[in-house]
C-alpha cells in the first residue's frame, strides 16, 4: 500500500493542480485518522509523523523530479501576483449574477457555460462547483444536492467508523 500511495501522491503533484493536491492530501489524512479510530492514543502522533515524513519525502523526490514542485511554485506565483483565484473571480461573479436572475430554480442544468459563451464568447465553467450549481439549479436544486450529499457523507462516515472499530484480524 505504501508504494501505491507514493505513486498516487507523485502523480497528484505532477498535475500541479493546487486544489486537487490539497483536497487529496486532506482526504488521505482524514481517512487514515478515521481508520485508526480504535487506536486513539497513537493516531494523532502517527498522523503528525506521516505529515513530517511526507514533507521530507516531497523535498527528496523534488530533487530528482523538479516538476513535482510545480504545485508549490503555483502557490508562490499566485501569492506574489496577489491573485490567488487565477482570475476566476469574474467566473464567480457571473455565476452569482445568473443566480440573481432566477434564484429559486436557476438557469437550467449545464446552462452556465452556454450562457457565458453567448455573452462573453468563452465556453467555460465557473470553476466552483457550488456557485455553478447555485446558478444552474437555484436554491431548490442546490439544497436538494447538498442535503443528499450530507446524508451520504454521514452514512459513509458512520459505516467507515463502524468497520474501523470492529475489525477482526
Amino acid at each position: 500500500y505504501a508504494f501505491f500511495t507514493v505513486i498516487a501522491l507523485v502523480s497528484l503533484f505532477l498535475t500541479a493542480k493546487r486544489a486537487h493536491v490539497l483536497f487529496g492530501l486532506a482526504a488521505m489524512l482524514v481517512v487514515y485518522y478515521m481508520a485508526n479510530a480504535d487506536r486513539k492514543s497513537t493516531r494523532l502522533f502517527n498522523t503528525m509523523a506521516i505529515v513530517v515524513a511526507a514533507l521530507v519525502l516531497f523535498v527528496i523526490i523534488g530533487q530528482y523530479i523538479p516538476s513535482i514542485s510545480g504545485v508549490i511554485d503555483r502557490f508562490i506565483e499566485s501569492q506574489e501576483s496577489g491573485n490567488l483565484l487565477n482570475n476566476r473571480s469574474t467566473l464567480y461573479l457571473y455565476a452569482i449574477a445568473l443566480f440573481y436572475q432566477n434564484p429559486l430554480f436557476g438557469t437550467g442544468w449545464g446552462g452556465y457555460k452556454y450562457l457565458r459563451e453567448s455573452l462573453f464568447g468563452d465556453y467555460n465553467n465557473a470553476h466552483n462547483v457550488f456557485l455553478q450549481l447555485l446558478a444552474e439549479t437555484g436554491v431548490f436544486g442546490t439544497l436538494l444536492f447538498i442535503t443528499l450529499f450530507i446524508i451520504m457523507l454521514v452514512m459513509v462516515t458512520r459505516r467507515f467508523h463502524y468497520v474501523s472499530t470492529h475489525r477482526h484480524y
